[in-house]
């Protein structure tokens, strides 16, 4: 029975090593590509030039083209039907 209980542990030790050596570095090394993603800066960044480009969508006489405008509408006609 102590030899059952020693290679338990043994194998329960190799395992959670060979877990943090392998799938922990990685999600390790995914955490950090998030978080360097959506740092302060680059937050404020992406909203500062959102704000700009609808500054100047705002300014424009027309949004859209003629050709896209029609497809949005059609789009727009066609969810409305699916909703109804």
């Amino acid at each position: 029975m102590r030899i059952f209980i020693y290679k338990a542990a043994i194998i329960s030790v190799l395992i959670i090593v060979i877990f943090k050596l392998t799938i922990s570095s990685v999600i390790t090394n995914y955490e950090k590509k998030i978080y360097e993603n959506f740092n302060k800066e680059k937050v404020e960044y992406f909203k500062d030039k959102l704000r700009l480009e609808m500054k100047n969508a705002i300014e424009k006489d027309e949004y859209f083209k003629k050709e896209d405008a029609i497809l949005i509408k059609k789009f727009l006609e066609k969810i409305k039907k699916e909703i109804n």
